[in-house]
């Protein structure tokens, strides 16, 4: 049994690790998902940033910290790794510190702006256009100035600060599928210009 870090002794147990803070940014995810309103959607935003981000860090003192190579070295000197295999992952650790720090000198390194858009009348689209905003955004059921029932569609959406925008669902899956399909023994530690630090 190894030793439990800070964070499991206030939790009660090994099995608060790095796999439950996987599952739970999924379970968050699946809250942004389902949600149906704007203040909702940023809440579900922020905290999944949060949770995305913290598993580099739950990873670096469970599975990391004690390592040879990993000696004298802190949790941003794998952050830092991370963020140079995964722009997605990267992107949701900028929402996290933007959000934590409220203010910072530095530039992120991907994230500009988290934008939602509105898709009106949703049914005046066609059935391939309609399942496409299912799938990228939150649909809600409501009523115009006449008391007809019409589909609104929130698209959540980054934009990077070169300007590119991207589906933020999109980014989300893919920001999770590399939590879930990390090899830890290929990281090393690194400096924000991403340089390899000697050992």
């Amino acid at each position: 049994m190894t030793k439990e870090v800070s964070a499991q002794v206030l939790l009660n147990g090994q099995g608060f690790n790095d796999a439950y803070m996987i599952d739970k940014a999924e379970r968050e995810l699946n809250r942004l998902k389902s949600c149906s309103n704007v203040n909702g959607i940023y809440d579900h935003i922020m905290n999944f940033s949060f949770t995305i981000a913290s598993i580099s860090d739950w990873i670096f003192h469970i599975k990391l910290a004690n390592e040879q190579k990993w000696l004298g070295k802190k949790e941003v000197n794998f952050t830092y790794w991370v963020r140079s295999k995964s722009a997605e992952v990267s992107m949701f650790i900028d929402i996290s510190n933007e959000c934590k720090h409220c203010d910072k000198d530095n530039p992120n390194f991907y994230a500009e702006k988290i934008l939602i858009y509105p898709i009106w009348c949703q049914s005046d689209f066609s059935e391939e256009q309609q399942n496409f905003f299912k799938k990228k955004g939150l649909e809600v059921k409501t009523i115009n100035n006449t008391g007809e029932n019409k589909n609104l569609s929130l698209i959540p959406v980054i934009e990077y600060n070169n300007g590119t925008q991207h589906y933020l669902y999109d980014l989300a899956d893919a920001a999770l599928s590399w939590w879930k399909n990390i090899d830890v023994n290929e990281a090393v530690p690194m400096d924000k210009n991403f340089n390899e630090l000697q050992v």
